[in-house]
């Protein structure tokens, strides 16, 4: 699922160069795939939830009201360039109905496993272990 090409290593390198710099801009960095300045889990999550289930990034109707959303593409590769540091369950993929739902609800500032979660797979990592994955994605803390 995750492309090559120069734009994802220009965004990859962004992101590793963010990440360096100070993890908190990072995670807002790393949210905010369509570079609006604003991380909002309503378009950029969407955007990365889709990709992550083979999509199109942006629905249709995102475009009507925001023409100037970057393409398809461009949000794909930035997507993509994120590669498994979506991997927040450390399961050795990146899920769309789990790692993407994690990142959402920490952003959110709610636990990042829904409780309902955990019944249908106890094996999930406690939420610390989960919080401390996404904010260790960059050394933070």
């Amino acid at each position: 699922m995750f492309a090559s090409g120069s734009a994802a290593n220009a965004y990859s390198a962004r992101v590793n160069s963010a990440c360096e710099r100070d993890y908190y801009r990072f995670y807002a960095f790393f949210n905010d795939v369509d570079e609006n300045g604003r991380t909002e889990t309503a378009t950029d999550m969407v955007y990365i939830t889709r990709r992550l289930l083979g999509l199109v990034p942006v629905p249709p109707s995102f475009r009507t009201q925001n023409p100037a959303i970057p393409p398809d593409d461009v949000i794909a590769a930035r997507v993509d360039a994120l590669g498994f540091r979506l991997d927040f369950d450390a399961s050795g993929t990146v899920g769309p109905g789990t790692d993407a739902v994690y990142a959402s609800r920490e952003f959110l500032a709610l636990v990042p496993v829904p409780p309902s979660f955990r019944t249908h797979d106890p094996s999930i990592p406690p939420d610390a272990t989960i919080t401390g994955n996404i904010q260790s994605t960059c050394g933070g803390t």
